[in-house]
């Protein structure tokens, strides 16, 4: 976990952290080879504001329309070409913390 939140390769023998344990789970949205369980929450400040979405019936929901993209989903806050994984912090269900979504890339 230390390793993953400073970037660092993993160790010898070291499985990397998935964001949810099992299969895929009706609701889940998968993009770009990684699953958000459905419930996971997003979050994004801009220009003072935070704005929030969250995984529902397999996309991202943001005040009411659905996105298949993080960056899709960005760009209609900023009206400019945005890097949706940069971005968006996400929650995933169960856990505390928030953590930026291009972590979760392999």
């Amino acid at each position: 976990m230390i390793r993953e939140l400073l970037g660092l390769p993993l160790a010898r023998g070291q499985q990397e952290m998935t964001p949810a344990p099992g299969g895929s789970a009706p609701g889940d949205w998968a993009t770009k080879g990684v699953r958000f369980p459905a419930g996971t929450e997003f979050r994004a400040n801009y220009k003072g504001q935070t704005h929030l979405a969250r995984v529902e019936s397999g996309a991202l929901v943001l005040n009411g329309r659905r996105y298949d993209t993080p960056s899709s989903a960005a760009m209609s806050i900023t009206g400019n070409p945005v890097n949706g994984w940069t971005f968006w912090g996400c929650r995933l269900p169960g856990q505390a913390s928030w953590r930026i979504i291009k972590a979760l890339r392999k």
